[in-house]
């Protein structure tokens, strides 16, 4: 037996009808993923590395500004231990005139000077 024509028109129409609004489908048909279903996944797969990529950046970027922080913590450190030595260098200086000069003072005063010392630290304590 024959199918008519029209028929077979109208059941290739039908499947072609089928087949066009199967592709702009987000869900799969029967185990088959169609186009749209696909598009649908790679987009949501995107956003979710475009997510992870973002707080990945934002978290390098956290990370970077702590460096940053130590490093400028480090240079005012570096400030700081410099004008120490410079102060101890100055301190050595003035240690050493001092030293040179107590030695153009008699031996008799520096012991008087040294007893009165001793009695004022004990005075005071």
């Amino acid at each position: 037996m024959r199918v008519p024509i029209k028929f077979r028109r109208g059941a290739l129409i039908a499947l072609a009808t089928f087949g066009f609004a199967a592709c702009q489908s987000t869900e799969p048909i029967l185990f088959i993923a169609t186009p749209g279903y696909v598009d649908a996944q790679v987009a949501l797969r995107e956003e979710a590395l475009r997510q992870e990529y973002d707080q990945r950046i934002a978290e390098l970027e956290r990370e970077l500004a702590q460096q940053k922080e130590v490093s400028d913590e480090l240079s005012g450190l570096a400030t700081v231990i410099g004008e120490i030595e410079a102060s101890n260098q100055e301190l050595q200086a003035l240690a050493d005139q001092v030293e040179s000069e107590l030695t153009s003072i008699p031996l008799d005063t520096i012991q008087t000077i040294v007893d009165v010392l001793t009695r004022h630290i004990e005075g005071n304590q």
